[in-house]
């Protein structure tokens, strides 16, 4: 290796130790690195071709009073140690030569960026998270997925997008109004902002994930079954009584309805998973209403639903899902919009039933949240249902009631 390269690795080895050591915090212990013990040192110095440049690198470096090293006793041509000392000028100078930014400004950085987006965010998730962020660079540590990079900027712009969104918009047009670019929230950001929405909510998948803040693909789309008419706010009528296999209607026709009108619906069931409501709309009478809700929970959805409790305020609601923590959440996210609403099929009894087809819980976590919620009243209508998953440490999905 070359004498420049050899002095940047040495440069960049002390600083990383520096960064990983209680110096970095505000002590004042010098950072030593013993080329006898580091591996990639020991071989450069063992290396008859590295050997000078090696020493050439480290005597220029003294020079310079960026490093300091002292020779082995019994072979004064054989660094015994090298070390950097910790104070701001060396380790301002440390930094410049080595080609990085100082770690510290880094930290300083993100926390005025994160602190600044907080400010202004409404009170939900993502600003909690960002809290948590702040913490965090308050201990020195930076936050995954931040970086210290220019992308950290682009992550902020679309949290705080997201946190006040309140009207559904697709993806690429998000992108386009944030960044100038259709496609540079999918390619650059999407992927980070993921993993921070998958670290504050339950388990779902990435769509689920970007949907309970109104960022779609593509319009949603919600699947029903009922003896119904829809008025639209342009005075006009859509009939879907005669769809006898279901019916469809985007997110966005849905907001311009008025209200629901039927003669015969007397009870509305929300079904979690698709296969169930396929059956179980095959088999509704006609006082019945069956809407499918796919696993997770929206805005948008949350609209349709509001719009179908105000058109059927005296009706019998009901919900029925996986028998697991998600399937519990949802339901309590159902009830803020309709307070009536009960479980079905989602006590101990239909878990004993089909405790058969039950799967293991093995994550630790997984339990410590499901016995979180015995402490917690909003979920005491489950607490005997997670009292029986927690004793034979298993959930249920909704697809073994078809079996």
């Amino acid at each position: 290796m070359r004498k420049d390269e050899i002095a940047l690795q040495i440069l960049n080895t002390l600083l990383d130790k520096y960064e990983r050591s209680s110096s970095f915090r505000g002590g004042k212990r010098r950072i030593i690195l013993t080329p006898r013990t580091d591996m990639n040192l020991f071989l450069l110095l063992e290396s008859p071709a590295d050997r000078k440049p090696f020493m050439d690198a480290i005597n220029e470096l003294s020079s310079a009073s960026l490093i300091g090293y002292e020779n082995d006793r019994d072979d004064d041509s054989y660094p015994s140690l090298i070390y950097l000392l910790v104070d701001a000028d060396t380790i301002n100078r440390v930094y410049s030569a080595a080609g990085r930014k100082d770690k510290h400004r880094i930290l300083e950085n993100l926390f005025r960026k994160i602190a600044g987006t907080a400010a202004e965010m409404p009170e939900c998730d993502i600003k909690t998270y960002l809290l948590s962020a702040l913490k965090k660079t308050g201990e020195y540590i930076i936050p995954r997925p931040f970086s210290g990079s220019s992308l950290d900027d682009d992550i902020l712009k679309a949290l705080s997008f997201m946190a006040a969104n309140e009207s559904e918009i697709m993806e690429r047009v998000m992108s386009l109004r944030l960044y100038g670019n259709s496609k540079y929230f999918e390619k650059e950001v999407k992927s980070s902002v993921l993993s921070i929405l998958r670290s504050i909510g339950p388990e779902k998948r990435d769509d689920e994930l970007l949907s309970a803040y109104s960022v779609v693909r593509y319009p949603e789309e919600f699947m029903f079954k009922g003896d119904v008419i829809i008025r639209f706010k342009d005075g006009s009528f859509t009939d879907f009584s005669a769809l006898k296999s279901g019916s469809v209607i985007t997110s966005s026709d849905a907001d311009r309805a008025v209200c629901v009108i039927s003669k015969t619906v007397s009870k509305i069931t929300t079904v979690e998973n698709k296969a169930n409501y396929i059956q179980l709309a095959a088999e509704a009478g006609p006082d019945e209403l069956v809407i499918f809700l796919g696993g997770f929970f929206s805005p948008a959805r949350g609209r349709f639903l509001s719009l179908m409790h105000r058109s059927f305020p005296t009706a019998e609601y009901l919900h029925t899902g996986d028998i697991d923590l998600g399937g519990f959440l949802i339901f309590l996210k159902l009830k803020e919009i309709i307070p009536e609403i009960k479980p079905y099929m989602m006590d101990a009894a239909a878990l004993d039933s089909y405790i058969d087809s039950a799967e293991p819980i093995g994550d630790g976590k997984y339990l410590a949240s499901l016995q979180n919620l015995l402490e917690d009243e909003s979920f005491s209508v489950f607490h005997p249902v997670i009292s029986l998953m927690l004793e034979k440490r298993v959930r249920l999905e909704q697809e073994s009631f078809l079996g």
